[in-house]
């Protein structure tokens, strides 16, 4: 009897494992994943301006640049509903004093605080904005924040990746090896967390609680994250441009705020203490509301168009009140 257990817990775990590694590969179950409309930045514009060195705006025209991660960028849904567009859609629909309203949409998904650093500088002379929006995220601090080379651009910007060590390994090392490099065991314990994130449990020691921490504990990548930041605040202050900063919240966790207390505090407070910077606190925008109004799927926690739109509003308020494209004499 006990025999014929651990051979249907090994088929259990070799069939499993199987089954994850070719769905991985071939997308078996694809219908149940959500389908990402790429979006490119070559679509807009003004970056094909920028790129054929043709940008000439008049000298009355309002210049905004975005950037950020997939978040603001608009994974999974059109690009014509992102917020960037959604934005210069309103802009355009209530003008202030100006001819045109250029926006340069720059924000790539998977970019962290490193990758925005070097988008704003490879960007920010060419097209010489009047506004800068940064959409920042909690997992902004993850990766590698190291500059190695100022001239490096987006383009060509490679994460640092892990190599192994050819030394020796332990019996131990050996099984937790194989543990590590399970799709199955992978696939469990990422299902595992995103069910417990769901109901407002993060798990000690997860890869979020530890991202959490850095913020509030003041982890290495958090101040490296402050390095990078103030370079783009202090050069957005020198140039007289203005600088808003829109943090993202977890929008598949919007009623589950307390969890993000003290690294909203902490992110808060950084902002704070420059006045240059307009900061705006997602979260509080979407206090009381629910996640599955916001989010493509509870497949996928990333802001549907719905989100897009409530964010750009916001975003397009705080510019009408504070920018003087806007004041005074509004057309």
């Amino acid at each position: 009897m006990i025999k014929k257990v651990i051979l249907y817990v090994i088929a259990f775990i070799v069939v499993g494992e199987l089954m994850i590694r070719f769905d991985k590969s071939f997308l078996i179950m694809g219908d149940k994943r959500v389908v990402k409309i790429p979006t490119n930045i070559e679509l807009t514009p003004e970056y094909e301006l920028i790129q054929n060195n043709s940008f000439n705006p008049l000298q009355n025209d309002f210049k905004i640049m975005v950037i950020g991660d997939s978040y603001i960028f608009g994974g999974g849904i059109e690009f014509k509903d992102n917020f960037s567009q959604n934005l210069k859609r309103m802009i355009n629909s209530q003008k202030g004093n100006f001819e045109n309203c250029w926006v340069l949409d720059v924000s790539k998904p998977s970019s962290n605080t490193l990758d925005n650093n070097i988008t704003y500088f490879e960007f920010v002379n060419r097209f010489k904005p009047d506004v800068v929006i940064i959409g920042y995220n909690l997992n902004d601090i993850e990766g590698n924040l190291q500059k190695v080379n100022n001239e490096v651009s987006v383009s060509d910007f490679i994460k640092e990746q892990k190599t192994s060590t050819a030394e020796e390994k332990r019996l131990i090392s050996k099984i937790y090896d194989i543990i590590y490099t399970s799709e199955l065991i992978h696939f469990v314990l990422h299902e595992t967390h995103k069910q417990l994130k769901a109901v407002g449990i993060i798990v000690p020691g997860s890869e979020f609680d530890l991202m959490l921490k850095s913020y509030w504990q003041n982890g290495d990548n958090w101040q490296q994250s402050k390095i990078l930041l103030k370079e783009i605040i202090d050069h957005s202050k020198e140039n007289n441009i203005q600088l808003i900063v829109y943090q993202f919240p977890e929008m598949d966790l919007i009623e589950h705020q307390k969890l993000f207390t003290k690294s909203s505090a902490s992110i808060k407070s950084f902002f704070d203490g420059f006045p240059s910077v307009y900061f705006i606190n997602g979260n509080d925008q979407f206090k009381n509301e629910k996640s599955k109004d916001y989010v493509l799927s509870k497949y996928d926690g990333h802001p549907n168009e719905k989100a897009h739109k409530k964010i750009a509003e916001r975003v397009f308020d705080l510019i009408k009140e504070t920018n003087k494209a806007y004041k005074p004499g509004d057309k």
